[in-house]
């Protein structure tokens, strides 16, 4: 649906940032963590006062995008735009720009300029609001890297621009709290589970940047990448580690992943 310019200027996201939305995968016509997905659309328009998205126009949103789609694959963003009487779903879709190169050579991180507060509650969900995400991701990228690393208040390393992060060490793997001010994203819930109910410990504790200097492999998490080692931050290079390739193969075995020469 197309939206009057006259009708957005009244619209709480075009004067003030407040609106929600989801990016989801899909891969042979089938979308990935649905539920996962709306829960956190839900929860975030709730949060901001929105008008309450429909989860029937959700998946309809989800499954007119798939079917616009030629080769089945692809990545679909959906986002809520309230005119102060209803909720109004927009979609569109872009081709996923992970290729079988990105896993192979893993991802170049940096660290941003600027902290994060670890107590603001908009950093629980996907919101318009999105602005430092990008400028720090933009800056990053400038210099030849993939991703942007962000400390809270606290000097805590607590996510990525895009993506959730995952250190090992000594066998024990550890990702940030939410409670030091992360997206709970749909891709750690996912990893988190899967360790759980197989046998893994992960801990959950805060992480400095000597833990990060210390440890042995690093891994991102997001709902287009799925998994991805970190190869290097700032210069230090790091290692792949079993784990990882177990998390792919266990929650990406149905992905399509094309070869970049393709």
């Amino acid at each position: 649906m197309t939206t009057p310019l006259a009708s957005l200027q009244q619209s709480k996201a075009f004067k003030y940032g407040m609106s929600v939305f989801e990016t989801v995968r899909f891969d042979r016509g089938r979308a990935h963590n649905v539920e996962a997905h709306f829960e956190r659309f839900y929860q975030g328009a709730s949060f901001l006062g929105l008008p309450k998205p429909n989860k029937e126009r959700f998946v309809a949103c989800i499954e007119a995008a798939i079917q616009s789609a030629p080769k089945g694959q692809g990545a679909i963003r959906i986002q809520l735009v309230d005119d102060d009487q209803e909720a109004r779903l927009s979609w569109s879709v872009r081709p996923i720009a992970y290729k079988i190169e990105t896993y192979k050579k893993g991802w170049r991180v940096s660290y941003g300029q600027y902290p994060k507060w670890s107590k603001n509650p908009l950093l629980r969900f996907k919101t318009a609001q999105y602005a430092l995400n990008m400028l720090e991701l933009q800056a990053v990228k400038a210099q030849g890297y993939d991703e942007v690393l962000f400390e809270n208040d606290q000097a805590h390393v607590t996510e990525g621009a895009i993506s959730n992060l995952y250190i090992i060490k000594n066998n024990k793997i550890m990702t940030a709290p939410l409670t030091d001010g992360l997206l709970p994203g749909t891709m750690r819930q996912r990893v988190n589970t899967w360790l759980a109910q197989h046998a893994y410990t992960l801990y959950e504790q805060s992480i400095n940047r000597d833990d990060i200097l210390g440890a042995d492999a690093i891994f991102a998490t997001n709902a287009l990448v799925g998994i991805v080692r970190i190869s290097e931050v700032d210069g230090k290079s790091y290692d792949d580690h079993p784990v990882i390739a177990t998390l792919q193969k266990g929650l990406m075995g149905d992905w399509t992943i094309e070869d970049e020469t393709r």
